[in-house]
């Protein structure tokens, strides 16, 4: 509901706080799972894995100085 949607948006890393790859809300309820107020799908986050945050993301490598970090990490240890 719009409520939940309001509550979830305003966390800063959702992401980080659920302990996942990446987080897309939507609001047409049709998750796999379903809770009072919410729905979930759980999937296989796509891209490789950074070898510094473990983070699944598609932008691995983007950085030619470090080819197996993120590029959040990559700018960290610059």
């Amino acid at each position: 509901d719009a409520e939940t949607e309001k509550l979830l948006s305003s966390v800063e890393d959702l992401r980080a706080c659920l302990i996942v790859s990446k987080v897309l809300l939507r609001t047409d309820g049709e998750g796999e799972y379903m809770g009072e107020n919410v729905s979930v799908t759980v999937r296989k986050a796509s891209g490789e894995k950074c070898e510094r945050c473990w983070v699944y993301s598609e932008d691995i490598g983007s950085d030619a100085a470090h080819p197996t970090l993120c590029a959040h990490c990559a700018k960290i240890v610059k």
